[in-house]
């Protein structure tokens, strides 16, 4: 799915993305390290595959329970 909207995103600006934010809803707060850590890397791994570089501010939101939600939110950039 990733790839996908960055193709889409590419197709309609002729850029890539400065920024990508990932909102994830009912997450457990014992799988929170588990998913940043994955989906973090998939993001990556796909503008590196489309892009050449992985040079892009990315942020995950999770949402544990959204009755009451609680965010939990990690920034990366890698170089």
């Amino acid at each position: 799915m990733v790839q996908e909207l960055l193709q889409e995103f590419y197709r309609n600006t002729k850029k890539r993305p400065e920024r990508i934010i990932v909102y994830r809803d009912g997450v457990s707060e014992g799988q929170f390290d588990a998913v940043v850590r994955e989906e973090l890397a998939q993001v990556g791994s796909r503008l590196t595959l489309l892009h050449n570089s992985a040079v892009v501010d990315r942020c995950i939101l999770l949402d544990s329970h959204s009755h009451s939600t609680l965010w939990y939110a990690l920034f990366a950039r890698q170089h």
